[in-house]
């Protein structure tokens, strides 16, 4: 190659033929893909809602399909990580549940449970409607009655009502 440094006149030259070759950004210009839509940009992203009949084929696709992470053992490492993570604990300390899972996870809470809706006849206490899901609600929250430690009040019947979800949420959201 030559060292050589370039000409005026070859300069101006390599100028017109790359203003020649330029064609974006030039006033008038339309490019080629105006009014395409993307393909690779689905319509979920954009905002706009599936039809049902999407929603329905990209249903039967995935029936059947688990999660490519059901069966994958997690090393030692990693459950004691999720476990300290889950206590709150900055070393770990054995393996443990937290104090409310362990409570909501107990005979008593589903004898409780029971209790609280056979009480108030399945039916929700805020908008009397039933025949719909049912959570039941603690009064004095179970946080609460951890921190406080009265354990006796989480499971006390006088202590629940029975709300239907909605109502739930909105209670919880108050």
């Amino acid at each position: 190659m030559n060292n050589k440094p370039h000409s005026k006149e070859t300069k101006a030259k390599m100028s017109e033929l790359a203003k020649a070759r330029s064609t974006s950004f030039k006033k008038g210009y339309v490019p080629w893909n105006k009014g395409m839509k993307c393909s690779w940009v689905t319509k979920t992203k954009k905002g706009i809602p599936l039809k049902e009949e999407t929603k329905k084929k990209l249903s039967k696709t995935m029936k059947g399909r688990t999660s490519p992470r059901l069966g994958v053992k997690l090393s030692l490492e990693q459950r004691q990580n999720f476990s300290m993570a889950q206590t709150k604990e900055k070393f770990f300390n054995g393996f443990k549940s937290t104090k409310n899972h362990q409570l909501r996870t107990s005979e008593k809470w589903v004898s409780w449970r029971k209790q609280v809706y056979e009480r108030d006849d399945y039916t929700c206490q805020q908008c009397d409607v039933k025949g719909i899901e049912l959570h039941p609600h603690h009064i004095i929250r179970v946080k609460d009655c951890i921190k406080d430690d009265n354990l006796n009040l989480v499971y006390d019947v006088n202590n629940g009502v029975t709300l239907c979800k909605p109502c739930h949420q909105l209670k919880h959201k108050k």
